[in-house]
């Protein structure tokens, strides 16, 4: 089902970073209850992503090979996100779109960050966004740990989430479609530490590398399947400076590779 694409799509797009449970539906992680953080981790070993108001970072970005339109991620104002006081941004991800090409029009969703001990914690709020101007999605938020700057090189961590998109139609001639419930597994793994690594021309160290793999499937559309492998580069003192990111969606049977480098940043 075409809907159910798109919707897999949406939802490995807000985790990028990417991206994470939605109905405030948490399985068995034994990591992240409640709020999606649970206690401060492990001490932290420095700062790996600074989060200040007015924080900047701009990034070239490619998708296959193509260069896409740069972006900047910002944070515009302190704000309070799951109970907790996180930094809101005005923008934090390139425009949503299937692996067909479908964009989603008037996307409407806040990213939050928040750092806990040395867990570095990102909330996706509440969704709304238009499909074909026929349907309303909507979906609600959750949040993941993507780093945890006090683990040794090779260990991991998982979050297991449940969501629940549903179709409002637009036209009242029309019925509203079943809402579509997608079961994620988040997978994430230190995969190097104390990395040095030159970004268009600059070289920066200490570096954390951290893997995160998703799987996304569906009981309403068991045909449909995403899986994602995605390389975070955590410099200390300036935050991400890049990302390598490959997918497969069975659906469309298309496998895409992004990369997004640091052009520059301004911290406060």
């Amino acid at each position: 089902m075409k809907i159910a694409k798109i919707t897999f799509k949406f939802l490995l797009t807000t985790l990028l970073i990417s991206f994470y449970a939605c109905d405030n539906e948490a399985l068995d992680n034994g990591l992240s209850q409640g709020n999606g953080d649970g206690e401060a981790g492990g001490e932290s070993t420095g700062d790996y992503w600074p989060m200040a108001v007015n924080n900047n970072w701009i990034y070239d970005y490619s998708l296959d090979g193509v260069q896409q339109e740069d972006y900047n991620m910002t944070i515009d104002a302190l704000s309070t996100f799951e109970g907790n006081q996180a930094y809101l941004y005005s923008q934090f991800m390139p425009t949503v779109s299937g692996t067909d090409g479908t964009e989603l029009e008037s996307f409407d969703i806040d990213f939050y960050t928040r750092k806990n001990g040395g867990d570095y914690i990102v909330g996706v709020g509440d969704l709304t966004a238009d499909f074909l101007g026929l349907f309303q999605l909507s979906q609600t938020g959750y949040s993941f740990i993507i780093l945890k700057d006090y683990l040794n090189v090779g260990e991991t961590w998982t979050k297991n989430v449940q969501t629940t998109t549903t179709f409002t139609s637009s036209d009242p001639n029309f019925p509203d479609l079943p809402s579509v419930t997608t079961d994620l597994v988040l997978n994430f793994e230190i995969v190097a530490k104390d990395l040095t690594v030159d970004v268009n021309g600059t070289s920066y160290s200490p570096v954390i590398k951290v893997k995160y793999a998703l799987d996304s499937s569906s009981a309403d559309a068991p045909d449909q399947t995403i899986q994602a492998d995605t390389f975070y580069y955590f410099a200390k003192d300036v935050g991400i400076i890049k990302i390598e990111g490959t997918q497969y969606d069975s659906g469309d049977n298309i496998t895409s590779n992004s990369l997004q480098e640091l052009s520059s940043y301004t911290l406060n």
